[in-house]
C-alpha cells in the first residue's frame, strides 16, 4: 500500500471515457450550440484556431504585473538637496 500512488493521493484515478460516453458529450455540445442562449462571440475558440503562444502569454503577464507594481518614484532633477 505504501507504493500505491492512489493511496497517497487518497482518491481513485479518473476512469477513461468509453466511446458511448464520448459520443454523449459530443451530442451534448451540439445541443448547446443549438440553444438560444449560445453566443458565437463568447464561445471558446477551437484548439486549431488558437494562435497565442508562450511569448504572448508572458507579455500579457508582464504588462499586468508592471501596472500592478509600478517602479518606485525617482526624485525630480534639480529638486531639494
Amino acid at each position: 500500500m505504501c507504493g500505491s500512488s492512489t493511496a497517497i493521493a487518497g482518491r481513485r484515478p479518473t476512469p477513461r471515457r468509453s466511446r458511448r460516453e464520448a459520443a454523449r458529450v459530443t451530442e451534448r455540445s451540439t445541443k448547446i450550440q443549438d440553444s438560444r442562449l449560445y453566443n458565437e462571440d463568447l464561445a471558446p475558440v477551437p484548439a486549431e484556431g488558437r494562435t497565442w503562444g508562450t511569448w504572448n502569454i508572458a507579455g500579457i503577464v508582464h504588462i499586468v504585473l508592471s501596472s500592478a507594481f509600478p517602479p518606485p518614484a525617482t526624485p525630480a532633477a534639480g529638486g531639494d538637496r
